[in-house]
């Protein structure tokens, strides 16, 4: 079963970010293939930002990357399809996958939804969610006004 809170990536660089800012980014370098999704705090970066995050709530959020950081696998030892990460504050946790596609088919929507619905399923096995608010959500920064969905779940 995978550790979603070992704090560290399979490579053995830390996994989590502390982030306090009202406002800020998650990224995904498509140039960077097998590196983890990460967090942007700089407003001047915001073009590079997939996902825009409002916390002006001012929540201690803590962001730690899954694809390319905590292995899970299949039944067949393949890697699992997993989403690009989730973000944890107060007792919320909020997964997250990154697109930057063009279709007007809205194929990437089907299949970020199936990535993160697989990485829930796989945290559920793994970890309590008891009083836990799980939310997802998939954000496509080249399609921008699509329509937006996401869904929640109460785990009680």
């Amino acid at each position: 079963m995978p550790d979603f809170f070992t704090g560290q990536c399979e490579n053995g660089q830390p996994s989590d970010t502390l982030v306090t800012e009202p406002l800020f980014g998650i990224c995904d370098d498509a140039t960077q293939r097998y590196e983890p999704a990460y967090v942007s705090t700089g407003l001047e970066a915001q073009a590079s930002w997939i996902a825009r995050v409002d916390n002006s709530a001012g929540y201690e959020v803590i962001f730690k990357p899954v694809d390319n950081c905590i292995p899970i696998f299949k039944g067949n030892g393949k890697k699992q399809s997993r989403c690009d990460g989730i973000l944890l504050y107060a007792s919320t946790i909020v997964f997250v996958e990154l697109k930057e596609q063009v279709d007007p088919g809205k194929k990437w929507a089907f299949e970020g939804s199936e990535q993160v619905k697989q990485t829930i399923k796989d945290f559920r096995d793994s970890h309590d969610t008891t009083g836990k608010m799980l939310f997802a959500y998939v954000a496509n920064r080249i399609q921008p006004n699509a329509q937006q969905a996401h869904f929640s779940i109460e785990a009680v």
